[in-house]
């Protein structure tokens, strides 16, 4: 019984420090969003303020709480789709926050090395990474059905002009400002949304590098290795001419290195997040403000 109010009370210090690292790193959840206070919407973060207030999918679902006191409300196809991929988009970003938390954790707390085989934080790491472009591709659906009324493989497969870069991840934010639809929310939302959608495109690369080349640092430190062995950059005799001051001066270079390759692994994680938060603001607007348009004109 001690044993367990023990690990409990652990279980909790480790909780408690990871949202405090999180909170340090400007890293909030995603449920946080678009609120100053209790009942203060974020004018900075409206658009998340309108999908938990308003969600695409709302009316039918709080239907079936109530269910047998009335008629059940009309939900499109296009509607129920946006409302599953931005819960998916939601439960991903809850994900990479606390992939990302514990690598926080790992790394600044229990001080672990991203190279060693057993490395907590590198498996942190890489699942934040593809669970984050997991989240980029969910706001693209959402963002899809709401403004053309496809699915995103549709879309992708959609003849006309500009068809051959419909599968670019940026295309449908671009090709939305083409439509010419007359709200003024939906119109200042579209020119962030391509800007942002062209600042995902990096974290993106980042992602697929990882699945089609390189995810680990010890597959980076082999060819490290084989490059410097085949380019002839080992010269073994140097070896023997190192003094005591070389080899300090070697460890305090190899520390800042450390150091270096910490900060680039943490930091595009933590900025893809942020940034995803900023692209979803746009993109929840953009449904609300076509939806309840479509609404108002029957």
């Amino acid at each position: 019984m001690a044993a367990g109010k023990r690990q409990t009370k652990q279980r909790a210090r480790i909780q408690e420090t990871i949202a405090r690292l999180l909170h340090e790193n400007q890293l909030y959840a995603i449920s946080a969003y678009g609120w100053s206070g209790p009942d203060d919407v974020d004018s900075e973060a409206v658009g998340h303020a309108m999908w938990q207030m308003d969600g695409p999918a709302d009316a039918l679902l709080e239907s079936g709480i109530t269910r047998g006191r009335g008629r059940t409300p009309t939900v499109t196809k296009w509607e129920i789709l946006c409302s599953v991929a931005g819960a998916d988009f939601e439960g991903l970003m809850i994900a990479a926050r606390l992939s990302i938390g514990h690598a926080l954790y790992q790394i600044r707390i229990v001080g672990e090395r991203l190279d060693a085989e057993d490395s907590l934080a590198s498996v942190h790491l890489l699942s934040a990474a593809m669970t984050l472009g997991a989240a980029s591709d969910r706001l693209r659906d959402l963002f899809i059905a709401a403004v053309f009324q496809k699915t995103s493989r549709s879309y992708d497969r959609s003849n006309g002009p500009g068809a051959t870069e419909r599968r670019l991840y940026d295309t449908p934010f671009r090709e939305a400002r083409t439509l010419g639809k007359d709200l003024p929310k939906f119109e200042d939302a579209l020119p962030k949304l391509e800007r942002l959608a062209m600042d995902n495109l990096p974290f993106r690369t980042m992602r697929n590098k990882i699945v089609h080349e390189l995810a680990t640092e010890l597959g980076r430190q082999r060819q490290a290795a084989i490059r410097n062995l085949t380019e002839m950059r080992m010269d073994m005799s140097a070896w023997e001419k190192l003094t005591d001051a070389d080899f300090k001066a070697m460890k305090v270079a190899a520390e800042a290195d450390d150091a270096r390759k910490i900060a680039e692994a943490l930091e595009p994680p933590m900025a893809w997040y942020r940034l995803l938060v900023e692209t979803a603001n746009e993109v929840f607007i953009v449904e609300n403000v076509l939806r309840n348009a479509a609404a108002r004109n029957g």
